[in-house]
């Protein structure tokens, strides 16, 4: 089964698709809850979503929060790899990765985590960082 999900999110419908990984688009080569993730599955999200991953694994997060307008969560959301946690706050999102899947990530933390990703992602989180000030 192949589940992808649209880039354009309108601002409306973003909560919805965090939390409601069904309104996914069919037809991405993003496969859903692979049995065993691979650097191929890493490498073949939109970036965004890789730089969310990657400052997750560099940091050692198994879970984050990001603003409800935020789409860098999405894709992993679709793929069945994230579980939302509460939060009280209105626009706020959090999500932890399910354990199987922190694990696998985990197992490849040093062949994702490559010179130029490392380069881009001190980048990304100079941009989280004036969205988020208090979490970045």
């Amino acid at each position: 089964m192949t589940v992808g999900i649209q880039n354009d999110f309108h601002p409306t419908t973003i909560s919805k698709s965090f939390v409601d990984a069904s309104s996914a688009k069919v037809g991405s080569s993003i496969t859903a809850s692979p049995a065993a993730i691979t650097i191929a599955d890493l490498t073949a999200l939109p970036r965004q979503t890789q730089l969310l991953a990657a400052h997750c694994l560099e940091q050692n997060y198994n879970d984050f929060t990001l603003l409800d307008r935020d789409t860098d969560a999405c894709n992993l959301v679709a793929l069945g790899w994230l579980t939302s946690i509460p939060v009280s706050t209105i626009g706020i999102l959090r999500f932890k990765f399910k354990p199987n899947i922190w694990r696998q990530l985990s197992s490849l933390r040093y062949k994702f985590l490559t010179n130029r990703l490392r380069y881009e992602l001190s980048n990304y989180r100079q941009h989280k960082t004036t969205l988020y000030p208090w979490v970045w």
